[in-house]
């Protein structure tokens, strides 16, 4: 694939995981509350999350020059099942 913007430098990492105790609104916040302070990234404005259904839960943060998105459902077999993914434009320091 072709890089439509070779200038702007990005990285993106994702994971998906199994959790074994109930998901809401306030571990999503809690959870990208420190996440932020890990990855000493500033977060723009508060953490959203919503709630389906159907379609589970999802949350999202905005990070100065970066964001983040949470999904969770609960299966069939009454496991959670959740994905993470991080996007960011900051410049890795180090090696």
């Amino acid at each position: 694939m072709r890089n439509l913007a070779p200038h702007i430098k990005r990285q993106r990492l994702f994971f998906e995981g199994k959790r074994n105790a109930p998901i809401g609104s306030e571990q999503i916040v809690d959870y990208f509350l420190r996440l932020s302070d890990l990855l000493k990234m500033r977060p723009i404005g508060e953490v959203v999350t919503s709630f389906s259904p159907d379609e589970g839960w999802a949350g999202w943060i905005h990070w100065t020059t970066s964001g983040g998105e949470f999904m969770a459902w609960d299966e069939p077999d009454g496991t959670g099942f959740f994905t993470v993914d991080i996007y960011t434009c900051r410049q890795r320091s180090g090696g």
